[in-house]
């Protein structure tokens, strides 16, 4: 009896939390945070109309995300890619818990769908959620089906490639530590996954290649190939200066600027404690210090580390008690209604179409809005994309399905 009445409380919340997260989804409607979603959806509008791919993002591609959150913008209209890109996010999260999680999932989810920035961020037309969706899906079909779990590693490489550096390393450790009687089967298995995992993902950026010529230099890499942005895709010039202060800053707002001095505490008291020689605690650890390092070297969208912070979740699930779960999900919830700013932050663009370079920055302390409130304020940036969507804008605008 009292398993069902658990099981039912879970349901409810579980479906509280949905319905909240698609409501926001439908309301953001053209009103993007992140201009990368324009540019997914018209990548597929210029397809449609001229039978030419032209990837988004200038060069780069998300070939899975581009064709399908564009067929349902064209289709249905943009607050339904950006529903999709939320259900993408919300099951995500769930076949994380069961793949990662060894106790305490339903705290592990609550804590992070609790997070203001990672909840809201994810309601936008994105690939960010698509990858992780995928990427947790084979990590839930692993121990049961190499060919499903690769195939679907593959979608996860297609939506988003950097994908590539989770997932290639993640599996070595899988295989390492699984129990089989012969190395050679071992061999065998990560080989064929391997091989799935790499055909199928490259033929998703055959597109790209060709739109470049089948050229290199879309990959952007400093010091490898050319490069006219000081910094990796758009991020601040390559200098410890220049990087440092906004990395830890970002990562400061994102762990919630109430949780997070509670997260460090628990880092460091919990740190020696944790078993690494065990496959899912090896793995979590090695996706939070590459998604780390990729984030230092372009400290921009907090998007880029939505897996660090899920996965740090998760390492914080297996190592705290109950009562210090239920504080963290306390303090992300109450940043949702109320935060503070002990920096005030001067950009050199000063129209909110403009992409946000910080200039310059003074110490301060001042009471602040929830995030809630902030998402309902920008509630206005439509205006920011209609005008190159040309046929489209209207019902861009407008909040129409594009076809017209």
């Amino acid at each position: 009896m009292k398993t069902y009445k658990k099981s039912s409380w879970i349901l409810f919340f579980g479906l509280i939390i949905f319905s909240f997260g698609v409501y926001l989804s439908f309301l953001r409607g053209p009103h993007f945070s992140d201009g990368d979603s324009y540019s997914i959806i018209n990548s597929f509008l210029i397809f449609l109309d001229t039978g030419v791919y032209k990837p988004s993002r200038g060069a780069y591609g998300y070939p899975i995300p581009e064709i399908i959150l564009g067929f349902v913008a064209y289709n249905f209209g943009v607050s339904g890619s950006n529903i999709l890109s939320f259900v993408f996010f919300y099951f995500s999260i769930f076949f994380i818990a069961f793949s990662f999680v060894e106790k305490q999932k339903m705290l592990f989810i609550l804590l992070v769908f609790s997070n203001s920035i990672l909840f809201i961020d994810n309601t936008n037309t994105l690939d960010y959620s698509f990858s992780l969706f995928f990427f947790s899906l084979g990590f839930f079909f692993l121990p049961k089906s190499i060919l499903i779990s690769s195939i679907f590693f593959a979608f996860s490489i297609a939506s988003r490639a950097n994908f590539a550096l989770f997932i290639y390393p993640s599996l070595l450790i899988y295989f390492y530590f699984i129990e089989q009687k012969e190395n050679k089967v071992k061999f065998k298995r990560l080989f064929i996954s391997f091989a799935i995992i790499t055909s199928i993902g490259l033929a998703f950026y055959i597109p790209v290649f060709i739109a470049n010529e089948f050229s290199i230099s879309f990959i952007k890499i400093p010091i490898l190939t050319k490069n006219s942005s000081p910094g990796w895709y758009g991020g601040p010039e390559l200098s410890f200066i220049s990087l440092f202060p906004r990395f830890i800053y970002k990562i400061y707002k994102i762990l919630g600027v109430f949780s997070s001095i509670i997260i460090f505490y628990l880092i460091i008291i919990n740190f020696f404690k944790f078993k690494l020689i065990n496959k899912n605690n090896l793995i979590i650890f090695f996706i939070i210090g590459i998604n780390l390092i990729i984030f230092f070297f372009m400290p921009t969208k907090y998007l880029i580390i939505n897996p660090f912070v899920i996965f740090l979740y998760a390492f914080i699930a297996n190592s705290v008690s109950k009562k210090f779960l239920k504080i963290l999900i306390f303090f992300n919830i109450l940043q949702w209604i109320v935060s503070y700013s002990i920096i005030e932050i001067k950009y050199k663009n000063k129209t909110s179409c403009d992409a946000q370079h910080a200039i310059s920055a003074k110490y301060t302390f001042q009471v602040d809005n929830g995030y809630l409130s902030k998402f309902f304020k920008s509630l206005n940036t439509a205006q920011c994309y209609e005008k190159n969507l040309g046929r489209y804008s209207n019902n861009f605008i407008n909040n129409y399905k594009l076809k017209n």
